[in-house]
């Protein structure tokens, strides 16, 4: 459907199943679809679904609800090694921890800014590339 010049398309999909990650009930199929969408709009019955068990469950699949991605910026680099650059205080992370979690997503040379106080599990998202853009760059 179009509304004001946007193309909408809506589905309707069914909750995730309580094991959905480990291919019960479809779920795999289910989180798949969900990938891919902008808006995402949980609507439970308030008497038999718990909306954390949703929220916790599309989580775990890296479907990451009511959060920004990450302001990370990574440039992967050809030589030089990997240079780590907060503009923030980092309490959550120490730059020797995201070196090491770079490197084991293969960002062996290069620059990461950190412009805010990431979790390894958000810096992870954005190596990955499952926030709502990716911010890793190649030069």
């Amino acid at each position: 459907m179009e509304y004001r010049g946007a193309k909408i398309q809506i589905l309707d999909i069914a909750g995730p199943h309580p094991r959905g990650l480990e291919g019960e009930g479809r779920g795999r199929e289910v989180l798949s679809v969900t990938r891919s969408c902008d808006l995402i709009l949980l609507m439970v019955d308030v008497f038999e679904t718990n909306v954390q068990v949703l929220e916790e469950e599309l989580y775990l699949a890296n479907i990451r609800l009511n959060q920004k991605p990450a302001d990370v910026m990574i440039s992967k680099g050809n030589r030089g090694g990997l240079t780590i650059n907060p503009t923030v205080k980092l309490k959550s992370i120490d730059e020797e921890m995201i070196a090491d979690i770079c490197r084991e997503w293969g960002v062996l040379n290069g620059t990461v800014v950190v412009r805010e106080d990431v979790t390894p599990d958000r810096l992870i998202d954005v190596l990955a590339g499952t926030g709502s853009t990716s911010r890793v760059s190649s030069s």
